[in-house]
């Protein structure tokens, strides 16, 4: 097995996991990100004799911690072939994306899964959640900006 950034010919077979995965390729979220976020540079994978067998994506980002920016990495999108599940591969791929992301400068990693209790066994934490609230506007009139 080889850990290694993908190649821009590759691009159809991330996109083709990614879409078995999380969602479709005609679906909003699918075209955004592929669009305007993915990149071959920012996308480690495991390669099984010449086949993608799953990878994850490196965002750069910074992050303001404890007053100073830092440099940091978002994981998102790892995603594993079906026929590779089950051996221990995403650990072995977290392993080479942190390896990665020390290369860089990154000083922090975050990770974003669609299943947190997924990432347990690995030893990744939940550190925050996001909590998005759905107020009527009419409850928001009587709301002092002050």
């Amino acid at each position: 097995m080889e850990f290694r950034l993908v190649n821009h010919w590759e691009e159809d077979s991330v996109k083709k996991l990614w879409s078995y995965c999380f969602e479709r390729e005609d679906e909003p979220f699918f075209q955004w990100y592929f669009t305007g976020l993915y990149k071959p540079e920012n996308t480690l994978a495991a390669i099984d004799q010449g086949r993608l067998a799953a990878y994850l994506h490196l965002i750069p980002h910074r992050i303001f911690l404890r007053g100073e920016l830092v440099p940091a990495t978002f994981i998102v999108g790892v995603a594993v072939s079906p026929e590779y599940r089950g051996q221990g591969l995403a650990g072995r791929l977290l392993g080479a994306a942190l390896i990665e992301m020390r290369l860089r400068g990154s000083q922090v990693c975050v990770l974003v899964p669609s299943q947190a209790g997924f990432y347990y066994p690995y030893g990744w934490k939940i550190c925050y959640n996001h909590i998005q609230y759905a107020i009527p506007l009419e409850q928001l009139r009587t709301v002092s900006l002050k």
